[in-house]
């Protein structure tokens, strides 16, 4: 790409980044003073800066190599009243009162599901058990080393926080003397620190010109002959590398699309093996959806969960679109796609890929957008089936149903995707509710979680509107669609490590309705709604009954639709607002050239 061309483009992306895109709700990452008899003072490494990282907002510092953390006050007692006949005993502080009395945090709702009412509890709330609260408060081992490591992050690997609100997690957690391998904030806090600084750290992102087809841990083999006719390579019989990309969105201007608060099938941090004890059922057949296959159960410890912060693998494409069908060169380049006879596409176009993971513009015509879509297209109707995992019968008949959508899930953080007039047939407050939720292991509780809205095509969710409704490359598209394939693979595998067979993700009991083809009673055909869970995105979707297949395609059938209203595009404001920018770029790039 000519080099002026990239400039124009880096100044156009900052200046939407600069302009259009906040994130609603964020807190605020700063740091409290509190005074010197109320501190708690972790020693920390120094910190050093890093080139382009965000800035932390802080309080007047204290010494640097200190973590300074609020504590409660040690409780007084009232002396005995004097004089009188009997002195009544010393009033004891309620420590559920205690905790209450804690400086406010960001808490999410409970997380419910059947049938183990030891589950019903939120699991940030544990701390609240009877239990005495000790003062100056002893850190118990490991809560130094995960506070340090999560100023760390923030300060050093550009990482958007609520440190505070963890920090007051955190510290109900130690005031009950939970140790940490119990602590659910703590558990939620590594998850967040390993994928955050580890598998998709901003400070070790080296680029790369070029990246072969990851088929490690698909499930089928491959050969790249066939990965060839999906997406043609330069040689014949090669697939096309993905080009100019990171491992990691290099700009933080817009964030990947967060999971849910919880994914499905989680398991609290302190669940024992005794709590999830499947029967045996010999007198099943090995085919049947009531059969318990033992051999597949991991114990001691359990299988760790392929998902826990419940993003997508399609978290670096957006879903508020920002750039109107991928327009993102103000002047036109060459298109950068290979062509079905492995030449360069001689086209030239103002649009390029609208996934974040590239660090330079790759250009995509539409005519290369559009044979990409239509080549992939053809996997979508096995990939579709293959990601949902159905709920029960007896979960989507009432009053099951209704209790779901409008007591289990709303504030959950949870994404929610239905058929409008089937659920105001079934469940009319469903679409009232509220199901956003605070979340650490995605966010680091930096800002809210969760999605309602009404169906998207083909899948329900957002998957396939991020596949085949963004102007995405060919290699970029084919590298998603097996990604998904393997996440979905490992998802149910850990299912069947815990229960020895596919089940209902909200009962967990019974099979979905799926596992009995759809057919008699067990197979939901009197069920007022069909509903299932995306194993990618974690989301819930309630259609008609019977939705046994894709949903019908619309507006993702061609590549430019002015009149596809958002998310499958731009608002017409936008559309206006980014052709002023492009205008101005243009306009200045003249003046730089002297023309």
């Amino acid at each position: 790409m000519p080099e002026d061309y990239h400039e124009q483009y880096l100044a156009f992306r900052n200046a939407n980044a600069a302009q259009a895109h906040v994130i609603p709700g964020a807190a605020p990452v700063t740091t409290v003073r509190p005074t010197p008899s109320n501190q708690i003072v972790l020693p920390i490494r120094p910190a050093h800066v890093i080139p382009g990282s965000v800035p932390v907002t802080a309080a007047p510092p204290t010494p640097s190599n200190q973590i300074v953390l609020p504590i409660r006050p040690a409780p007084v007692q009232p002396a005995p009243v004097q004089p009188a006949p009997v002195q009544p005993a010393p009033v004891q502080p309620d420590p559920v009162q205690a905790a209450a009395d804690q400086p406010a945090a960001d808490q999410p709702a409970s997380y419910q599901w059947q049938p183990d009412p030891s589950y019903q509890a939120d699991p940030y709330q544990n701390n609240l058990d009877p239990m005495p609260l000790v003062e100056p408060i002893q850190l118990l081992p490991g809560y130094s080393d995960l506070l340090e490591r999560a100023v760390d992050a923030v300060r050093n690997h550009a990482l958007v926080a609520n440190l505070d609100s963890m920090k007051d997690l955190l510290l109900k957690d130690i005031r009950a003397s939970i140790p940490l391998e119990d602590s659910q904030v703590a558990h939620d806090i590594g998850i967040w620190l390993r994928q955050k600084t580890e598998m998709f750290s901003r400070i070790n992102n080296p680029p790369f010109p070029e990246a072969p087809i990851n088929t490690t841990g698909y499930p089928v083999p491959v050969e790249l002959a066939e990965l060839g006719v999906l997406n043609p390579g330069r040689w014949p019989e090669w697939t096309e590398p993905i080009r100019h990309t990171l491992n990691t969105p290099q700009e933080p201007f817009w964030p990947p699309s967060p999971g849910p608060k919880r994914p499905q099938f989680f398991l609290p941090a302190k669940t024992k093996v005794i709590e999830i004890s499947p029967k045996h059922n010999e007198h099943y057949p090995p085919l049947h959806p009531n059969f318990v296959d033992f051999s597949l159960l991991k114990r001691n410890p359990f299988m760790e969960h392929p998902k826990e912060d419940g993003e997508s693998e399609l978290s670096s494409i957006p879903l508020i679109r920002y750039w109107d069908e991928g327009v993102m060169f103000p002047n036109q380049v060459q298109c950068a796609a290979t062509t079905p006879e492995h030449l360069p596409c001689p086209n030239l176009t103002n649009c390029g890929c609208e996934d974040q993971s590239h660090y330079t513009a790759f250009a995509i015509c539409d005519d290369c957008e559009e044979q990409s879509r239509a080549r992939l297209m053809t996997n979508v109707d096995f990939l579709t089936r293959y990601m949902r995992q159905y709920l029960c019968h007896n979960c989507l008949r009432q009053p099951d149903l209704n209790r779901l959508l409008t007591e289990n899930l709303p504030g959950q953080g949870a994404k929610v995707y239905f058929d409008p007039d089937e659920i105001n047939r079934v469940v009319p407050s469903a679409a009232l509710q509220n199901f956003a939720g605070d979340s650490i292991a995605s966010t680091g509780l930096s800002r809210q979680v969760g999605y309602s809205g009404p169906l998207f095509e083909i899948t329900g969710c957002s998957c396939a509107l991020k596949l085949f409704g963004r102007r995405i490359c060919s290699p970029h598209r084919l590298q998603y669609m097996m990604n998904i394939q393997t996440q979905v693979s490992r998802m149910k595998e850990y299912c069947k490590s815990l229960y020895g067979r596919m089940v209902c993700p909200c009962c967990r009991m019974h099979p979905g309705i799926d596992n009995y083809a759809f057919q008699g009673e067990n197979g939901g055909v009197s069920a007022p709604l069909h509903g299932w869970v995306c194993l990618n995105c974690q989301g819930y979707v309630f259609a008609k009954n019977p939705t046994t297949g894709p949903l019908p395609v619309g507006l993702l059938s061609q590549t430019r639709n002015p009149t596809a209203p958002p998310p499958y595009n731009v608002t017409e404001q936008g559309k206006q607002e980014a052709k002023a920018r492009l205008a101005e770029l243009a306009r200045q790039a003249g003046v730089a050239r002297g023309t």
